[in-house]
């Protein structure tokens, strides 16, 4: 979704959100890290983009995924490395070639 704004100069704002899930379809099940396991990812998206002029943007971006794993009955890891949480923050500068 683009929410965008007019003020002295241009503005916008873009939310967006996905989830995914994952089967794996090994059949080993001596293979107890994908054997019956399930993956729920969800990623998150915000981002702001000021126009500071013609041809330069000031952008901030916040970023979030995750993923949570579910394993068979009676499968327990004994390090669960497959459940992570990841942010990440970005600062940038836009430069349009050609605008005039």
């Amino acid at each position: 979704m683009v929410v965008p704004w007019k003020s002295r100069h241009r503005a916008r704002l873009e939310l967006s959100a996905e989830r995914e899930i994952r089967d794996f379809t090994t059949s080993n099940p001596f293979d107890l890290l994908r054997w019956g396991r399930t993956d729920h990812r969800w990623e998150y998206q915000v981002e702001v983009v000021q126009q500071l002029s013609r041809a330069l943007d000031l952008s901030a971006e916040w970023r979030r995924d995750s993923n949570d794993a579910l394993f068979a009955p009676g499968v327990v890891p004994s390090d669960d490395i497959t459940d992570f949480v990841e942010d990440r923050f970005t600062l940038g500068l836009h430069y349009r070639i050609g605008a005039r």
